[in-house]
């Protein structure tokens, strides 16, 4: 990489990021700007995504109108060259019909807003043992929630979390409000917390946030040895 500032940073090992793959499934507010963020910080990404990009995507996501038309995967490759010569691999797919086993994978990232989605990522890090780090947002807050299988959390040991926070099901059938500096913050959370746990810092399991009221809280969620996913599985480490 070229004399970046981020380089300039103390104990910043870009070694490590030249060293990892991260898994981005969506790449609609949050994971554009979670892709183009790790381009810039030179990590290799693969994203899945299985939409087009449309006029209304405009407003909070991180393409012009010259991508109109274009899958979202494909649109964000041609930011990435522009940025950056980083491998990024573009697969036009729902995350559920990804061969994993295809691909070397050292993180998963989510930037969903299909819950049913988000909990197949979380089964497949605890199967795995893969972190998987996850950002939702909803109007002015969102959330980012970062799973260390049989370390903290999974997203099933405490499902009350996701039924008080009234997580919508899916955008598809009922759009979820959301701005661009929602996504952009929890793109922000989401990339540092991979630097986090690369770099071997403390990694918040949850951190919530409201724009709005200019609030930020980390939470901490410890695993549920009873849980029904992560509690009957093995750990592979």
């Amino acid at each position: 990489m070229k004399d970046y500032r981020h380089l300039l940073i103390e104990d910043w090992d870009q070694e490590k990021l030249d060293n990892t793959t991260v898994l981005l499934a969506g790449a609609g507010a949050v994971g554009s700007q979670t892709a183009i963020a790790l381009a810039r910080l030179g990590v290799k990404t693969i994203v899945v995504d299985s939409d087009v990009l449309e006029e209304h995507n405009l407003g909070n996501q991180a393409y012009s109108r010259r991508h109109l038309g274009l899958s979202k995967v494909d649109a964000l490759k041609s930011i990435v060259k522009e940025i950056s010569d980083v491998e990024f691999i573009a697969i036009k797919s729902l995350i559920e019909n990804l061969k994993f086993d295809n691909y070397k994978i050292d993180v998963l990232l989510g930037a969903l807003d299909n819950i049913g989605a988000r909990y197949y990522l979380n089964a497949v890090a605890v199967f795995s043992g893969k972190p998987y780090i996850d950002a939702g947002i909803e109007g002015y807050a969102g959330s980012v929630r970062t799973i260390l299988p049989h370390i903290n959390s999974c997203m099933q040991c405490w499902p009350s979390i996701i039924k008080e926070r009234k997580v919508r099901p899916s955008c598809s059938q009922d759009p979820i409000p959301s701005v661009c500096i929602t996504a952009g913050h929890a793109s922000n959370f989401q990339v540092m917390q991979l630097l986090n746990f690369l770099f071997g810092k403390e990694v918040s399991s949850f951190i919530t946030f409201d724009l709005q009221r200019g609030i930020a809280n980390p939470i901490n969620l410890n695993r549920n040895k009873e849980c029904e996913l992560c509690g009957t599985i093995p750990s592979t480490g």
